[in-house]
């Protein structure tokens, strides 16, 4: 029974990112902006939205574990541009 109520309540979310997801080509289509620029503002937007669900349930960011994770996550993040670049740079 529980695993049925796990399921069934996995559904909304399933559903509101595949919505989300869905509409990028149609809202790309109408925003005279670069793709680069709308990905920023969509990533920042998020970012805004879940600290603010965050709050809302009464939880606050770890701090000390963003402290920990920082460096890595800063080098995993720079070496993730030059590959992607490097790629491109392939590719065209």
């Amino acid at each position: 029974m529980r695993k049925e109520k796990t399921e069934h309540s996995a559904r909304l979310p399933f559903a509101a990112s595949m919505l989300i997801f869905g509409t990028i080509g149609l809202l790309r289509r109408f925003i005279d902006l670069p793709s680069a620029v709308i990905a920023c503002f969509r990533g920042l937007l998020g970012c805004v939205l879940l600290l603010l669900l965050q709050r809302l349930r009464g939880r606050k960011p770890d701090l000390a574990a963003l402290r920990r994770y920082l460096p890595a996550k800063a080098l995993q993040g720079a070496l993730s541009a030059v590959l992607a670049a490097a790629v491109w740079r392939w590719v065209l």
